[in-house]
């Protein structure tokens, strides 16, 4: 199973972009936080970045699972996927990817299933998508969805399994550790509210591939603003 992020040493963001030009942001929404935890959604986004630190999609993931758990209602209250909207072969329609028509006009490079998976179809599908496309770094907003996939390769359950990287990252402890607490408005290091530190205005959605995708962006505000600041600090 992949290397967990807290064993890596977190450099500066614009050096992690420079150093890795092909990362894929993943999300999950699961039933719960109290073990045995199930997968409802995997979404993932493969972005590429060139020699200037400017982002390319180069694919999108999306996939409504049914986890053959219950949800707990706390999980429920954040997502809004209910077990009744997760049967395995129903259709999965955009709303439930949380998109619409004009955002999958996209292919070959979006894979949006259109059927919610069993777990262990879902598992074996997400992870040859992702090994395909092999990027150098696979990144995750907060350790969560990391500790979600051990702990199903631990108990020998399906999981996704994460193909080898250069760098598997926690970026809340990046936030956490370069940017939160320097001013009124990053005060906390939810996915949203450092969105909204950045200036981002765009709130978390609790679908995978909306939250991979936003996690994507406050990482490409992080290392803009640290390569600006090295700029200053070099003239």
């Amino acid at each position: 199973m992949s290397q967990h992020p807290s064993t890596q040493p977190l450099e500066l963001p614009h050096e992690l972009r420079a150093h890795h030009r092909r990362w894929a942001f993943l999300d999950l929404e699961t039933t719960g936080l109290t073990a045995p935890i199930g997968v409802v959604q995997v979404g993932i986004e493969v972005v590429d970045f060139d020699d200037l630190g400017n982002a390319s999609v180069a694919a999108r993931l999306s996939i409504c699972t049914d986890p053959g758990l219950p949800h707990e209602a706390t999980a429920l209250a954040v997502h809004g996927m209910a077990a009744g909207d997760l049967v395995a072969g129903r259709t999965a329609p955009l709303s439930l990817h949380g998109l619409t028509c004009t955002e999958t006009d996209r292919e070959p490079i979006d894979h949006i299933d259109p059927v919610v998976r069993a777990w262990p179809e879902a598992a074996r599908e997400a992870t040859a998508w992702l090994a395909a496309l092999r990027p150098d770094s696979i990144a995750c907003w907060g350790d969560y969805d990391f500790l979600v996939l051990e702990a199903l390769a631990g108990r020998d359950a399906p999981t996704v399994e994460l193909p080898p990287a250069n760098a598997y990252l926690d970026l809340q402890a990046l936030y956490r550790e370069r940017f939160a607490g320097t001013g009124a408005d990053r005060t906390s290091t939810r996915l949203a509210k450092a969105a909204e530190a950045f200036g981002l205005g765009a709130p978390q959605a609790h679908r995978a591939l909306a939250d991979a995708e936003l996690a994507r962006r406050v990482f490409v505000a992080m290392a803009d603003h640290a390569a600006a600041e090295a700029a200053c600090g070099a003239a």
